[in-house]
């Protein structure tokens, strides 16, 4: 599986190597492109890798404390999810 990712004019390009490097090759023939390794952003999503389990993770820290900076989201209950058979939210 490959993830390709674009917002306006920046692209991330997520999968097995050999599959990533010929989809660049291909996007740079095209276009006048950068090519940027390791990142740990993109488009204001903190991205945490590990690559011995095989997972990614994207959070937007800044945008959650935004929210509750103006909704004191911290103030409300937390729920695990999925929740357990027959357990309400209230």
């Amino acid at each position: 599986m490959v993830l390709w990712l674009s917002w306006i004019d920046d692209c991330l390009c997520m999968g097995p190597t050999e599959i990533v490097e010929e989809k660049k090759k291909e996007l740079m023939k095209q276009f006048d492109c950068s090519d940027e390794d390791g990142l740990d952003e993109y488009v204001g999503c903190k991205i945490v890798k590990n690559s011995k389990e095989k997972w990614m993770k994207f959070t937007q820290p800044v945008l959650l404390q935004s929210f509750d900076d103006e909704y004191k989201t911290n103030d409300l209950m937390e729920f695990e999810t999925p929740m357990e058979t027959g357990q309400s939210r209230t």
